[in-house]
Parts: C-alpha cells; sequence; structure tokens
C-alpha cells in the first residue's frame, strides 16, 4: 500500500508470509505433541523509499496494479464507517435521533439520494398491540429518511409503493437505483433506495451497508415496543385497573416526591 503514494513511503516489511507459515508449523506441531517455544520472534525489514530522500529504484506499478490497491484501501476504509454507522445507530433511543445520525454517514455513499420507507405498522407498532408478522409490504408507506442533493428533505404523506420513490418534482434525467429490502428474518420492515452511487457497486459495500441498516432498524423496533410495553406495565402496576387512582405502589413512587417537594418549600399537601 504504501508503494502507492507519491513519493513512496518508507516502511517496515513486517513478514506476514512468514508469519502465516510460522503458525501453520506451530498448530501442527501442536497437534502432534510436541513442545513448541513461547515466543516466536520475525525479522523485519526496513524499505527504504523517496520519502526520506532515499533513492528509489523500484519500478513504479502499472496503471492496474496501482487501480486494485486503490479499490481495496477504499473498500476497507468504507468497511470502517459503515461499521462506526451501525455502532452508532444501534444506540439511538427513537426515529429522530437515529435519522439525524444516519445523515452523518449518508454522504460517504457519494450519492444524489437516499430514501428509506417503512411500512406504517412497523412505524406505529410501539404504540399498538401488534403480533403478527408482516410478511409484504403496505401498499401505502411512510417515508422514514429522505436525503436528496445533501440535504434532508420532509415527506409527509404516504407513498404508493408502485411509485418507489418519493419525487417532488420531474426529473428528466437518467438515474441508476440500488434497492434492496430491509427486514428481520421473515419480517418485512421496508426497503431502502440508494440513487447514483456507483462507489457502492465498485467496492462492493452495499451489502455491509445494507446489513447494518437491517440490523439497527430491527434493533430500533424492539426498543421501542420494549419501551411501551413496560410503561403499560409500569401503569398497570401503581394504578387501580377500575378507577385509575395510584395504588399503594403508585403512592410511594409519584406522591412521595410531590410530598418531599412540598417539606422543603414548607408547603401544606393533601393527597
Amino acid at each position: 500500500i504504501s508503494e502507492t503514494y507519491r513519493p513512496r513511503i518508507t516502511t517496515v516489511d513486517r513478514a506476514k508470509a512468514e508469519a502465516g507459515y510460522k503458525s501453520c508449523d506451530i498448530l501442527f506441531r501442536l497437534m502432534r505433541g510436541e513442545e513448541v517455544p513461547r515466543f516466536t520472534k520475525l525479522k523485519s525489514t526496513v524499505k527504504y523509499r523517496a520519502s526520506c530522500g532515499c533513492k528509489d529504484n523500484e519500478e513504479i506499478f502499472t496503471v492496474g496494479h496501482q487501480h486494485i490497491i486503490e479499490s481495496m484501501l477504499t473498500k476497507n476504509y468504507m468497511r470502517r464507517n459503515i461499521q462506526m454507522m451501525h455502532k452508532q445507530l444501534v444506540q439511538c433511543s427513537g426515529w429522530e435521533e437515529y435519522i439525524q445520525e444516519l445523515e452523518k454517514h449518508v454522504p460517504e455513499l457519494n450519492c444524489s439520494a437516499v430514501y428509506i420507507m417503512m411500512n406504517r405498522q412497523e412505524y406505529l407498532r410501539p404504540h399498538t398491540e401488534k403480533t403478527d408478522v408482516q410478511e409484504d409490504f403496505d401498499d401505502m408507506m411512510s417515508v422514514l429518511f429522505a436525503w436528496e442533493e445533501g440535504e434532508l428533505v420532509e415527506y409527509p404523506d404516504l407513498l404508493d409503493v408502485r411509485q418507489l420513490v418519493p419525487d417532488k418534482g420531474k426529473d428528466e434525467k437518467p438515474h441508476s437505483y440500488l434497492i434492496f429490502p430491509i427486514h428481520f428474518q421473515e419480517e418485512e420492515i421496508g426497503y431502502c433506495v440508494i440513487r447514483d452511487s456507483f462507489s457502492m457497486v465498485d467496492n462492493q459495500s452495499l451489502f455491509d451497508w445494507s446489513h447494518s441498516i437491517n440490523m439497527s432498524m430491527a434493533i430500533m423496533i424492539e426498543r421501542l415496543s420494549l419501551k411501551q410495553a413496560n410503561a403499560v406495565l409500569d401503569a398497570l402496576s401503581s394504578e387501580d385497573i377500575m378507577t385509575g387512582v395510584y395504588n399503594r405502589i403508585g403512592i410511594t413512587r409519584y406522591a412521595e416526591r410531590i410530598l418531599q417537594k412540598d417539606r422543603l418549600e414548607r408547603k401544606d399537601t393533601l393527597i
């Protein structure tokens, strides 16, 4: 990799191939019950190049060879960014935070637009008692995320799936679209459309990116569902079902805070 820079960078050859051979040799010896040394030292070699003022006599890479290495570097860069994006998305506590976090990473796709459409039942599930698995798309879907030409765009109206993506105006330009479903196991959550991102095809990062979106959205839905269920259980444990009046647990949990506040302010309180 260091050979692709201009000037070429002086570096150290860490003898990775030799490390692989010796690792296999140690493994086979252990399998045969032989004694092996606790540590194995490898000899590293300094590769002097033009960056330190040394004479560089190595042949210049061919264009094809250099393109392969640059593609590999781009792929590794995208993979690290996707891993960071996934780590941050799964920590979001709500859809607004999820959208804001996703907006930070979309420009890395080098595309003109990204849309995420979501089944309405999936979007509303935290506030319903939905239990059945949805194995297809709604005819009309919510536009959870829309990013066009570097800016977030809101589409409050439902989208007819036959239209595929929302469109504020008529765009006569030709476009390419990458489309993948968002699902968890057999349950359909929605689908994502990425417009004009040729780099994702070149560096083969589409699978990693789509997998991150799939898993993070599934985790978000389960988290919101659990939060709603906990709120219901909390209300049931602290209120009388018939009258809605706080029971002993509710008085201890909520009224005590009011009493303590009024004590500090020397107010009379009747509960």
